[in-house]
C-alpha cells in the first residue's frame, strides 16, 4: 500500500503546474476589415472571416507586381481583420485559418480602446510578424486583456504571375 501511495504522491508533485481548464471560445460580435490608410478591399466578404464556416473567406483585392499590397503608399500599413469581442475579455489563444504564404501577426488593442483604426491603436503584440502556413495558433502564457484583436497582414501570397491576393478563412479567439 505504501508503494501505491508513493506512486500517486509522485504523480501529483512532479513539478508541473496544475492543469488549467481548457480555454473557452469567445463569441465574436463584429468583424471589420483593417484598412487604415484607404478604403477596404474585401467588401462583402468581411463577415466570412469569423462566420464559423472554414470554407468561406474574407479575401483582399488583387495587387500587382509586389506582395506588400502592390507597394502602394495607401497600403503601407497592410490590411487584415479586426474582431470585436463586444467587451474587454482575457485572451489566452487565437487561432487563424488563412491563405498560405502570408506574412502576418496578431495584435491587440489597449483595454480602453474604442473603435481602433490604426496600427498605433494595437500596441499589444500577441505574435511575431512572420510568414505563416495555412494555420496560425497563438498561445499566450499570460492572457491579454482587450476587446479588439487584429490579424494583421503585411505581405500577400502569389495568386498568379505578378499578382498577389490574401485572405482569412476563420478566426477564433479563446479566453
Amino acid at each position: 500500500m505504501d508503494k501505491d501511495d508513493d506512486t500517486h504522491h509522485s504523480q501529483s508533485t512532479d513539478g508541473e503546474t496544475p492543469k488549467k481548464s481548457p480555454p473557452k471560445q469567445i463569441r465574436i460580435t463584429n468583424v471589420a476589415e483593417f484598412s487604415p490608410l484607404t478604403s477596404p478591399t474585401g467588401g462583402r466578404s468581411v463577415p466570412n472571416a469569423a462566420d464559423g464556416d472554414p470554407s468561406t473567406a474574407w479575401t483582399t483585392g488583387r495587387f500587382d507586381n509586389f506582395p506588400n499590397f502592390g507597394n502602394l503608399g495607401q497600403r503601407a500599413d497592410g490590411s487584415g481583420i479586426v474582431v470585436d469581442l463586444g467587451s474587454v475579455k482575457k485572451i489566452s489563444r487565437v487561432e487563424v485559418q488563412m491563405y498560405a504564404g502570408q506574412t502576418v501577426e496578431v495584435l491587440a488593442a489597449a483595454p480602453s480602446a474604442s473603435s481602433p483604426a490604426s496600427l498605433q491603436d494595437f500596441p499589444q503584440r500577441m505574435s511575431k510578424l512572420k510568414d505563416e502556413g495555412k494555420r496560425l495558433r497563438v498561445n499566450l502564457n499570460k492572457p491579454v486583456k482587450t476587446r479588439y484583436v487584429l490579424v494583421h497582414i503585411t505581405k500577400l501570397p502569389p495568386e498568379g504571375p505578378n499578382s498577389y491576393r490574401g485572405g482569412i478563412y476563420e478566426i477564433k479567439v479563446f479566453g
